[in-house]
């Protein structure tokens, strides 16, 4: 039967449409966690600037340990001492940042804004995708109300015929 079929294409790709919006939902909602870390982060920032004097400090000195220790001929006695001096000036930098260097805050902010336009783009091209699902949808859901229309007006048509009919017999006995 032609309605069923169309009413069979029309509830397939309404199960797609709810699909692809439930996927863009739940990117909706990751930018949303997203743009809050993102913000966090930079409050962050913010106070890392008002420590700016003692995380550059740190941070120099974490680089001339790391130079030292890279490029300098040194027994492990001095080798191990500068691991640990490099250990307790990151601590200490985590403390102020808290527990992020700069270095970190500044990646997760690239990664976070990465990841936030690629769900964008992804969100669009959803929706895209969910409006020609959409006009798909509705094309099988007229053809379906008009063959259901056709039905109405045929099972009415035939109703009416047998009214007729009975009432030329009712007429027919009368006479």
């Amino acid at each position: 039967e032609i309605s069923g079929k169309e009413r069979e294409v029309r509830d397939r790709i309404n199960a797609e449409v709810a699909r692809l919006k439930e996927k863009r939902t739940a990117l909706k909602e990751e930018n949303r966690a997203l743009r809050r870390e993102f913000f966090s982060l930079m409050e962050k920032e913010e106070t890392l600037k008002g420590h700016s004097k003692d995380v550059n400090m740190y941070s120099k000195y974490m680089e001339d340990l790391e130079w030292k220790l890279s490029t300098e001929a040194i027994d492990i006695e001095t080798e191990r001492r500068l691991l640990d001096e490099l250990r307790d000036t990151i601590r200490k930098l985590r403390q102020i940042t808290d527990g992020f260097t700069p270095e970190e805050i500044n990646d997760r902010l690239t990664v976070i804004q990465e990841k936030i336009g690629e769900n964008l783009i992804t969100i669009e091209d959803l929706h895209s995708r969910m409006l020609e699902e959409v006009e798909k949808s509705n094309l099988h859901h007229e053809k379906y109300r008009n063959v259901q229309k056709m039905k109405r007006e045929r099972e009415s048509r035939k109703g009416w015929l047998r009214r007729r009919i009975e009432l030329h017999k009712e007429m027919g006995t009368f006479w």
